[in-house]
């Protein structure tokens, strides 16, 4: 099961250092992080509201293998798809508002949690179960994204 750090947080919300790059940097130690990622004016950005902290490629693709990168505009994605296109790349990102079912571009399927008699699946990632007090069973999941990875992880 992989066990997904939500912004970079790991035993709950901290919205002064969520999408920092370095509060991504210690998560990345020990989870896989779910980032908010903006392009703007040609350079990427992490932020959940806003394009706030400047990254260039490289912070990126140094940590491709274990970022979950959710594209907060549409450039952000065209630049990732162009990315990735290039075949030197292999971002697995995603776009989503308000959907029950999100595929990301490394064909994970980010699932909000209905129910407790919910069937997961190997492409299933289990997203913010405590945002809809889902407590029940995780197994044949994928992962799991939360603000409390640490929580999961025993």
């Amino acid at each position: 099961m992989i066990f997904i750090s939500h912004r970079g947080n790991i035993t709950g919300p901290n919205k002064k250092s969520e999408n920092n790059p370095e509060y991504i940097n210690r998560a990345l130690r020990f989870f896989n992080v779910e980032i908010d990622v903006w392009f703007h004016n040609g350079s990427f950005y992490l932020g959940h509201d806003s394009p706030e902290y400047n990254i260039d490629i490289s912070w990126l693709k140094n940590r491709q293998k274990k970022l979950w990168i959710h594209c907060k505009n549409i450039n952000a994605m065209l630049a990732l798809c162009d990315l990735n296109d290039s075949k030197n790349f292999c971002f697995n990102f995603f776009g989503h508002d308000k959907d029950d079912y999100v595929l990301t571009s490394l064909n994970y399927i980010f699932t909000i949690p209905k129910c407790e008699k919910q069937k997961w699946n190997a492409r299933s990632v289990i997203v913010m179960p405590e945002y809809y007090s889902y407590t029940g069973p995780t197994s044949g999941a994928a992962g799991v994204l939360t603000d409390f990875p640490e929580n999961h992880k025993m």
